[in-house]
């Protein structure tokens, strides 16, 4: 990017920390994340209790019938070579994205209302990090595979509900041919009623834990975060010279434009650019099991940046064990209010935040 301003990791001001983000692909605001309607942290239901609060949303969009319950959080793969085949994404309600090995991001991708999310995929993988974020907000897993050595005696330790698609889940998966020469492993996906499906005669609980049953954030309709520094465009690096997203403002919908790796970031099935309300940079160090191929990212707490509306927020963060919360925060500890609208969480190196760039 011509001109972008290069911040180095001691500079911690506002308009020093603004680093590592996405860019992404022009497109109106999915129908899913739509942000005409709006709400609070209230949890209430809207006027004539027609739509209830969308808990990972903030917004008045969801079927009363699909308040209070659990939902799903599905591994996506995002190789290079599988980026432009990926479906249901523009569905989520939260994403996750951080580093799986060698250099290479994966997602997670959270829908609350996720029977009416139609086809999604392709799906990969669990991973270590991915499974606590999951148990931290009280989300049935879903994933193909696992890595063995790490994940798996983890997954059985902390008793994640998770469907694997590959065996417990294997009704809600199939294979399609998505792109010629590209590998078996790239072409898995399900859709979300077939997960509903699955989770049933898994006979899962359904229901979300009390202390889980409330707005994932603090919603509040803030517009630009106060005090922020300027934020058009963002960009946030996962590997030294390897994988980035990139994020634009648009102005006029209020919403970034995310793309991955310089290449607009569109859904297989709507051919759409993704729309972000919200971004979150969250820095953390990002160790190697003792494999030296796998890692585990830290999720006991750390510092970061919330975007929104064209400005950007020193923030903090923090989690801690496996079925704990991710808490967003402000600098002087306090609750961060964040706006109504979908989000992508960010979680990368930092070592890498000299890397990021928003300006």
């Amino acid at each position: 990017m011509t001109g972008m301003k290069r911040f180095g990791m001691a500079a911690l001001g506002l308009s020093l920390m603004l680093a590592c983000v996405s860019c992404e692909k022009p497109s109106a605001q999915p129908a899913a994340n739509d942000n005409t309607t709006t709400a609070f942290a209230t949890g209430a239901q809207t006027t004539g209790n027609t739509q209830a609060v969308n808990p990972l949303s903030g917004l008045v969009n969801l079927d009363p019938a699909k308040a209070g319950k659990r939902p799903v959080a599905v591994m996506i793969n995002n190789a290079d070579v599988a980026q432009d085949v990926q479906m249901g994404v523009s569905k989520a309600e939260i994403v996750y994205e951080t580093l799986a090995e060698g250099g290479v991001t994966r997602m997670m991708a959270v829908f609350q209302d996720y029977e009416n999310a139609g086809q999604i995929g392709t799906v990969r993988s669990a991973r270590y990090a991915f499974t606590d974020l999951a148990m931290g907000m009280d989300a049935i897993y879903v994933h193909a595979g696992t890595d063995p050595i790490y994940n798996k005696p983890h997954m059985s330790e902390i008793g994640i509900s998770h469907l694997d698609l590959g065996t417990n889940g294997a009704s809600a998966a199939f294979r399609e041919k998505n792109k010629p020469g590209l590998a078996t492993e790239h072409t898995l996906y399900t859709t979300g009623e077939k997960l509903a499906a699955a989770i049933e005669s898994n006979d899962f609980r359904t229901t979300l834990k009390e202390s889980r049953n409330k707005p994932f954030f603090s919603f509040e309709e803030i517009g630009a975060p106060e005090g922020g520094a300027s934020a058009q465009s963002v960009k946030v690096v996962f590997s030294p010279g390897n994988y980035y997203s990139d994020y634009q403002y648009n102005a006029e919908e209020k919403v970034y434009l995310k793309s991955e790796m310089g290449s607009a970031h569109k859904d297989l099935a709507t051919k759409e650019q993704l729309t972000v309300k919200n971004i979150f940079i969250l820095f953390t160090s990002i160790p190697e099991f003792g494999d030296g191929y796998h890692v585990n990212q830290d999720l006991s707490y750390g510092s970061g940046i919330y975007v929104s509306e064209g400005k950007a927020a020193d923030i903090t963060w923090e989690k801690g064990g496996s079925s704990d919360k991710l808490v967003m925060k402000n600098k002087d500890g306090s609750e961060l209010k964040v706006n109504p609208g979908n989000s992508w969480i960010n979680i990368t190196k930092t070592s890498l935040k000299d890397k990021c760039v928003i300006e």
